[in-house]
């Protein structure tokens, strides 16, 4: 799954800097929530299920943080799409591994929602690197509604509320990744930060009269 990070669509390549800028406010900001990830598996070992809550609202909001500030201060890069993928991966898997440690037996029952979560993603990635070589890292509009999903899917779970907000915030992963093997499916060479399929068309139609991507330019490494 991927998360709600802004870092659409840069309209030109210079908006890529030389990997020599890597170390940028938002890529900073993943590798915070690289980190702390494996702090919310700590936390979760604990059995502190407010903290874990608390922590984990702190690490999204650098996910929401990151895309917001690599936006306004042009440091849009595909090395900082990719990390911040890396990172969601990560605090998501946390999440996954946490809930289990303290809600074992309440996700279990619930098994057919994660596992259609889970699998979609593992064939969105595959269908991803078979096609173009590289994992898709698209940062859709539905990755950022089904990030505020979780958010209350775990407050629900860890306050004993209800467990319909967890169906819903895997049903929308669920339908984020199949998206994302649309856009897979569209797009004729491995792109960056495409929010929609309807954008991966549009990138499409540019790409087959112009030889070169939305951007104006090929994008590299």
């Amino acid at each position: 799954m991927s998360s709600p990070n802004p870092r659409a669509e840069p309209p030109d390549a210079d908006h890529d800097l030389p990997l020599r800028t890597f170390w940028t406010v938002p890529n900073v900001l993943c590798l915070i929530r690289i980190a702390g990830s494996v702090v919310l598996l700590g936390i979760a070992w604990r059995e502190l299920p407010r903290v874990f809550f608390a922590w984990y609202l702190f690490l999204a909001a650098t996910d929401w943080l990151d895309g917001k500030l690599a936006v306004r201060w042009h440091q849009r890069t595909v090395i900082g799409a990719r990390l911040d993928s890396l990172a969601d991966v990560l605090l998501y898997g946390a999440v996954l591994f946490g809930m289990m440690i303290l809600e074992g037996d309440t996700l279990l029952s619930e098994w057919p929602w994660i596992a259609g979560a889970v699998v979609s993603y593992l064939a969105s990635s595959a269908y991803g690197y078979w096609k173009f070589g590289k994992i898709p890292n698209y940062h859709t509009r539905g990755a950022k509604t089904s990030w505020l999903l979780m958010i209350f899917a775990l407050w629900a779970m860890l306050f004993q509320w209800s467990l319909w907000p967890l169906r819903m915030a895997m049903l929308g992963v669920t339908l984020t990744n199949l998206e994302a093997i649309a856009i897979t499916t569209i797009l004729p060479q491995w792109q960056a930060d495409v929010i929609s399929v309807f954008r991966a068309r549009s990138i499409a139609a540019t790409t087959l009269q112009t030889g070169e991507t939305a951007f104006g330019a090929r994008d590299s490494d």
